[in-house]
């Protein structure tokens, strides 16, 4: 059964049309990501086993 639930949630964040951005911006202020550098693989253990995706990294421009 989390086999299944896992299978179901790589789905749902390869198609979630809020994850392609065109600009990355940053979570806390809303600014654009500078020194972006394309996605990085990552993944998070949950109940249900540890599930993998993708995300963006750079740096903000306001915390320097």
């Amino acid at each position: 059964m989390n086999e299944i639930a896992r299978d179901i949630i790589h789905a749902r964040l390869d198609v979630d049309p809020e994850r392609v951005v065109k600009k990355a911006r940053c979570p806390d202020c809303g600014r654009a990501l500078m020194g972006v550098a394309g996605e990085r693989s990552t993944h998070k253990h949950t109940r249900l086993g540890p599930i993998g995706f993708a995300r963006t990294v750079g740096y903000c421009p306001g915390l320097n």
